[in-house]
């Protein structure tokens, strides 16, 4: 199994990182501050990300999360399935990545 995590980007308001595990790419968001201009700011960087991937190769990027209304936030995602870990209900979503 691999697994590597690095910091996309980090400011006081938020973290974004990306993991790889077993070849899959996942995309973690921690929320230090919510305002509509960070929401605008984390898209930004979003965009960057899955075009940045799309050329490294990959074909999706995962998260998986306990509400899921941060996902909702940014289009292109499905719904894969939902895992119980320790008692807790996780969604799993995917972006597929392509080009506009």
């Amino acid at each position: 199994m691999y697994r590597k995590r690095r910091t996309y980007y980090e400011n006081e308001d938020y973290n974004l990182s990306l993991e790889e595990k077993d070849g899959l790419l996942f995309v973690h968001l921690i929320f230090f501050n919510v305002s509509k201009n960070i929401i605008k700011d984390i898209s930004s960087k979003w965009n960057e990300i899955k075009e940045k991937c799309y050329w490294l190769g990959y074909e999706y990027i995962y998260t998986y999360t306990t509400d899921p209304r941060v996902p909702k936030l940014f289009d292109g995602w499905e719904p894969v399935t939902e895992v119980n870990y320790y008692g807790t209900k996780y969604e799993v979503i995917r972006w597929e990545l392509k080009l506009s």
